[in-house]
C-alpha cells in the first residue's frame, strides 16, 4: 500500500537507533567511561556480551517491525519470499558469494587499501572484541550470523525490494534497496576514508547480489544463506584471525 514506505522507513530508522541508544547507555554507565573518552575509543569500556546483544538488537527490531506490518496488512509470509527454494538456487548463492569474495579481495590487494588487514580488524573489533569467550562467540553467532541476516533480508528484500518492484523494474528496485543498505554502512569511513568508501561500495555490490538472488529465486533463503556466510566469516576472522 501507499503508506507502507513510511512504515518501512520507520522500522529501518528504529532498528538503527535502538542499538546506538543501548550502546550509549553502556558507554556512559561503564566504569571506564572517563578513560575511554580520553583515549577516543568509546567502545573500549563496553563488555563483549552487552555489546553483542546491543548491536544484534537491530535484527530483532527489524523482525518484530516487519511482523507487525505483515500482520496488519494480512500478508502471507510466502508473499514476502519465505518459501522453499531449490538446490540450484542455494548452489548459485554459494558460487556467487565465492566469486564476489574473490573479486573483492583481489581488488583490495591491487589497490593496496588495507595491506596488513589492520583496518578490517579495527572494524570487526567494534562488533566483538579480541580474545572472545565461548559465551560471546555463541551470542555472536546467534546474533550476527542468524538474527541480523534474517532481520535485514526480511526488511530490505522481503518488504522493501518487493514494494519497489511493484512500482518500478527489478534493476531499479535492486539498486535503490542496495543503496539504502550501503548508506547505513558509511560508518566504515571512520577508520579510514578511502578504505571505508571501498568497504561501503562492497556492501552495495553485495546488496545488489542479494537482491538479484531474491528476484531470481523468488525466495528469501538464498540471500539469507549468503548473508549468514558473510557474517560467519567476519566472526571467524575475529576469533581466529584472517583466513
Amino acid at each position: 500500500r501507499r503508506g507502507d514506505a513510511f512504515w518501512l522507513l520507520v522500522i529501518f530508522i528504529v532498528s538503527q537507533l535502538v542499538p546506538g541508544f543501548i550502546i550509549a547507555l553502556l558507554i556512559v554507565a561503564g566504569p571506564g567511561f572517563e578513560a575511554s573518552f580520553e583515549s577516543g575509543d568509546l567502545m573500549e569500556g563496553v563488555p563483549a556480551v552487552p555489546r553483542i546483544l546491543a548491536l544484534a538488537s537491530s535484527g530483532l527490531v527489524m523482525l518484530l517491525g516487519c511482523e507487525l506490518l505483515r500482520s496488519h496488512r494480512r500478508l502471507a509470509w510466502s508473499q514476502l519470499g519465505r518459501q522453499p527454494t531449490t538446490r540450484l538456487a542455494l548452489g548459485a548463492s554459494v558460487l556467487a558469494f565465492v566469486l564476489y569474495i574473490a573479486v573483492a579481495e583481489s581488488l583490495a590487494r591491487l589497490l593496496a587499501l588495507d595491506p596488513d588487514g589492520a583496518l578490517a580488524e579495527e572494524q570487526l573489533a567494534q562488533l566483538l572484541p579480541g580474545d572472545p569467550t565461548p559465551l560471546s562467540m555463541v551470542l555472536a553467532i546467534a546474533g550476527f550470523v542468524i538474527l541480523v541476516p534474517i532481520g535485514e533480508e526480511v526488511l530490505f528484500r522481503g518488504f522493501f525490494l518487493s514494494w519497489l518492484r511493484e512500482r518500478t523494474n527489478a534493476t531499479v528496485a535492486i539498486a535503490i534497496s542496495s543503496l539504502l543498505v550501503a548508506v547505513v554502512h558509511l560508518y566504515f569511513t571512520h577508520a579510514d576514508a578511502t578504505y571505508g568508501l571501498f568497504a561501503t561500495a562492497q556492501v552495495f555490490v553485495r546488496g545488489a547480489l542479494l537482491g538479484w538472488l531474491f528476484v531470481w529465486s523468488r525466495s528469501l533463503w538464498p540471500p539469507i544463506l549468503l548473508h549468514a556466510i558473510n557474517n560467519m566469516l567476519a566472526v571467524g576472522w575475529i576469533a581466529f584471525g584472517p583466513f
